[in-house]
């Protein structure tokens, strides 16, 4: 009899929820389907306006122009999925924290709980324009070299001094950097999860505490698997209001085609975007059902975190007595290498053991180009097990004789059919361009090098190679160099480098030498250290890897110890 009654108050628990739905139902029935299919259609047509509107069917054709022609909507795409993976997971664990603390009974818990909800029923935009305002003081410019985020500090310098992973440290120092913004966003995902904890029987905390259960393990082998269903509800809802806000520049330009009367475009525009969304949260519900979510998110991360990842960033890898830079720009846009550094009779591969793990743990697959200074094996002597081991697309060497080396390494670029190319002028990727500081053919090798310039930003990096102090003064006749914020010194730090005159004109911010720990070279000199001494230096004996990054107008340097 009770089972008859407990199936019977289930059913009718389904049917009153069936008959609550129905409304809805009913007028998306009447007033969506129809303009939904209709809009599906103008997805594979072009309409053209004149006395009525002409449909014609074009298949892929708007598709096509979105993906591969309009680079300003994959641009928007990118932005959009950015920020997408960035805000939800932040809003999520807001959210939840917040929950959590709002559920503990205490005095005026009633009033902060409709604090937090008020972003939702006031003009969110308006009240936050008035705050940037307010806290900005209707400021124009910021200082380069400091990070400013809604007056909440600098958390990367945190995160740095931390050493956590180079993907963690990013993706935290982001998400934190918009706490305010995140916390504005959370109050219908704090009442939603409020609902759910409230929901959870409070003798299986009780048990838990006669069983000697510390909180962490109450929250989580009990809180947590007991949010389930709340937890997939409020991941798929905070997806939609991501997608959907007004700041949206995929929608935004879906509404431009509209304006301009191109309904075939704008349809498209906005069906894929939902398609990618949609694919987004099915794979949620896969995960919600299946169980897999740890495997797939290490999986996700790794694959799109390239893609993501909107920091530039400029590492000067610790090989050792050698040279070895990695160049990663923003949303994969382009990886380069520039020397791959190499240990004279050693059985240690530099490249096996060093670069091509830290390219991995960034999710790197392949180098655009490696670029090599010259034909030092302390530059280039690892170029070999790295061609084999690795994807590189392009080589670059430099001007001037080629070398036993490089000979050999041309014959392994010819096999691989991988292009290979000798004193140029420029390298561009997207819109930033590295300069090679050209100058005349010298009698060594050291001079010879490729000296590279780019700016990223008005940041200016200047990587000297081995170049020498012949090098140096033709540079300062040909060139007219600004200062430089970044200088990979020339020459390890030998005197054969780094003139006093080279160093006053260029007037370097930060010096950079890689260089082995007690080397025979006895390198850098102490009389190059004081010239570089108005300037902050970093070596790679004594501080390891060094990691600069580039957001906007803020950098960030990180080390990673020897």
């Amino acid at each position: 009899m009770k089972k008859r009654k407990v199936k019977g108050l289930e059913t009718l628990k389904s049917r009153y929820g069936y008959i609550f739905l129905a409304p809805w139902i009913v007028g998306m029935l009447i007033f969506f389907i129809v303009p939904i299919v209709q809009s599906a259609y103008f997805s594979f047509a072009d309409i053209t306006i004149g006395d009525g509107a002409v449909t014609r069917f074009v298949g892929l054709e708007n598709i096509k122009y979105l993906l591969f022609k309009d680079t300003k909507y994959v641009n928007n795409l990118i932005a959009a999925f950015t920020d997408m993976f960035i805000s939800v997971p932040f809003i999520l664990l807001v959210s939840l924290i917040l929950a959590v603390l709002l559920n503990n009974k205490f005095r005026g818990r009633l009033f902060f709980r409709s604090l937090f909800f008020l972003p939702v029923i006031i003009a969110g935009g308006s009240v936050l324009d008035l705050y940037l305002s307010a806290a900005s003081g209707n400021a124009t410019e910021v200082a380069v070299n400091e990070s400013v985020s809604f007056g909440m500090g600098d958390f990367s310098a945190i995160f740095s001094a931390l050493n956590l992973p180079a993907a963690v440290e990013t993706y935290l120092s982001v998400g934190l950097d918009n706490l305010f913004m995140l916390v504005w966003q959370s109050g219908i995902q704090i009442i939603l999860f409020i609902a759910g904890l409230q929901s959870i029987p409070d003798l299986l905390y009780e048990v838990s505490e006669v069983e000697g259960a510390t909180k962490w393990e109450e929250f989580w082998f009990i809180t947590l698997p007991s949010l389930g269903r709340t937890m997939f509800l409020v991941i798929v809802f905070t997806i939609v209001e991501n997608i959907t806000k007004s700041s949206n520049k995929v929608i935004e330009q879906g509404y431009k085609f509209f304006n301009s009367l191109a309904f075939g475009r704008g349809s498209a525009a906005l069906w894929l975007y939902f398609l990618v969304v949609g694919i987004i949260v099915a794979l949620i519900l896969f995960i919600y059902n299946k169980k897999n979510i740890y495997l797939l998110i290490i999986i996700v991360s790794h694959k799109l975190y390239p893609l993501i990842d909107s920091l530039f960033t400029v590492t000067y890898l610790d090989v050792g007595q050698g040279d070895s830079i990695f160049i990663k720009y923003p949303h994969n846009q382009g990886n380069i290498l520039i020397d791959t550094g190499g240990i004279v009779n050693s059985d240690y591969q530099v490249a096996i053991n060093k670069t091509i793990p830290y390219l991995k743990s960034f999710g790197v697959t392949k180098l655009d180009y490696l670029i090599l200074t010259h034909g030092d094996y302390d530059h280039m002597g690892d170029s070999n097990v790295l061609v084999n081991n690795f994807k590189v697309k392009n080589v670059v060497f430099n001007c001037g004789p080629i070398n036993t080396l490089e000979k050999e390494l041309n014959k392994l670029l010819k096999e691989k059919q991988i292009p290979s190319y000798y004193c140029i002028n420029k390298i561009s990727i997207k819109n930033n361009k590295l300069e090679f500081l050209n100058t005349k053919h010298y009698d060594n090798e050291n001079d010879n090098s490729n000296v590279i310039y780019t700016n990223y930003n008005n940041y200016r990096f200047l990587f000297m190679g081995d170049a020498g102090l012949s090098k140096e003064k033709d540079i300062l006749k040909k060139y007219n160099l600004e200062s430089i914020d970044f200088l990979k010194v020339g020459h390890h730090g030998s005197n054969t480098s780094s003139s006093e005159e080279f160093i006053t004109n260029i007037h370097p911010k930060y010096s950079l030498i890689s260089v082995g720990k007690n080397n025979k070279y006895g390198h850098p000199k102490e009389s190059v250290l004081e010239v570089l001494s108005n300037s902050k230096v970093y070596r790679t004996d004594l501080n390891g890897s060094i990691e600069i990054k580039i957001s906007n107008n803020k950098y960030m340097i990180k080390t990673y110890s020897p």
